[in-house]
């Protein structure tokens, strides 16, 4: 396991992941939000039947139906990402 030393926000150390269920999809699709990114916003995207160009949940063309469920054991995760190359 690798711990990050970057000094990120308190938001961005809490940004865990998200968890989405549609009926015409397999299982649940779990998505790490990026840093301009929220649940809400990808769950948006889901649903927005023109959305293209994003590769959420195994790069899926299913469009609408999408809902937000709890991300069953799912531990609060800090991505490079988040905060930027300095690992230690």
């Amino acid at each position: 396991m690798r711990f990050w030393n970057c000094g990120c926000s308190r938001a961005a150390t809490q940004q865990g992941p998200c968890c989405f269920e549609n009926p015409r999809f397999s299982g649940t699709c779990q998505v790490t939000p990026g840093s301009e990114e929220s649940c809400g916003s990808i769950l948006s995207y889901l649903n927005n039947p023109n959305s293209v160009g994003k590769t959420y949940c195994g790069n899926t063309k299913v469009r609408g139906g999408w809902s937000s469920v709890a991300c069953e054991g799912a531990a609060l995760t800090i991505s490079a990402e988040s905060c930027g190359d300095s690992r230690e």
